[in-house]
């Protein structure tokens, strides 16, 4: 559900509120829903969504930021949602009356300033994850809480852009401030010797961009 106004609040505060943090080398829970309309966010502004469908382009796109992910040895578990409980019908039927709303005002020939989700993505999105053999699990009902206590038992980051997870007390990676792209540094000098390791890392961590060497293609 969130929590309303968390998430602009943190964001006008991140240089005092979010520390840098280095993605490499560990298990990371992902939430499923959350980063499928992420990275079909992210499509979109290079691609025209308003014909729908895409679904070869967006299948691309998901198998390439796990393959980002698998170039520096993360191991990934995403839940997907599953069923409403009662108490949350009335959010999806204004969700979806939304939805239709914006599906009224879509023009191909103008760029697309609400972003609606085709019907099928949540399929593509789960036929990308088992080809690339990635963990995918589908919950009961709402995947937040599941999400936060598989990621305490794992004692390993979250990935997602909801704002409960700042309340869960787990460690928290929103997604915009995750920089898609794999650098390597140098971890040890060993005379002549330099051992470098593949990571993400995220676009609070400036201090240390003398430190990289350079990105990989």
């Amino acid at each position: 559900m969130g929590v309303k106004g968390l998430t602009t609040y943190i964001a006008k505060h991140a240089k005092n509120i979010l520390i840098p943090y280095e993605l490499h080398d560990c298990n990371l829970v992902i939430d499923g829903d959350n980063l499928i309309h992420q990275l079909f966010r992210d499509m979109c502004r290079t691609v025209n969504c308003a014909f729908g469908g895409d679904y070869d382009i967006f299948y691309t796109q998901v198998c390439r930021f796990f393959m980002l992910l698998q170039k520096c040895k993360i191991t990934s578990f995403v839940l997907l949602d599953g069923g409403n409980e009662k108490y949350r019908l009335q959010t999806v039927h204004t969700r979806l009356k939304s939805k239709i709303a914006a599906i009224r005002h879509l023009n191909p020939n103008q760029p697309q300033q609400n972003v609606v989700v085709p019907i099928l993505l949540r399929e593509v999105f789960v036929r990308a994850l088992q080809d690339m053999g990635v963990h995918v699990m589908r919950c009961l009902f709402e995947a937040d809480e599941e999400v936060a206590n598989l990621a305490k038992r794992l004692n390993c980051p979250v990935l997602s852009y909801d704002s409960d997870f700042y309340i869960y007390n787990v460690l928290y990676i929103p997604f915009v401030s995750l920089t898609l792209k794999v650098y390597r540094k140098l971890v040890q000098r060993n005379g002549n010797q330099e051992i470098q390791a593949e990571r993400c890392s995220m676009k609070a961590k400036k201090r240390n961009k003398k430190q990289e060497l350079h990105l990989c293609p």
